[in-house]
């Protein structure tokens, strides 16, 4: 179900992404850390940083036209 919360957040994460694209990779993590509250564990900053790389990685697969067509790939699912 769709909610303008919802609508709010994929703003939000679209212009993250936006961001994410202009800064280095450094920075990114940088920022996504200092996001962070100030108790977390380690566990948790290294699975941000995870997240944000195959986020990074995806991104660059999307500009670079790796990638396949929502549709495509529902009538692949079909043929199995």
């Amino acid at each position: 179900m769709f909610s303008m919360k919802g609508a709010r957040q994929g703003k939000k994460t679209t212009r993250r992404m936006t961001q994410m694209r202009s800064h280095s990779a450094k920075q990114e993590a940088i920022d996504a850390i200092e996001r962070l509250p100030d108790d977390v564990v380690l566990d948790e900053i290294v699975y941000r940083l995870y997240v944000l790389n195959k986020v990074r990685q995806g991104l660059e697969d999307i500009e670079a036209g790796r990638c396949v067509a929502s549709e495509a790939l529902a009538k692949e699912i079909e043929r199995w």
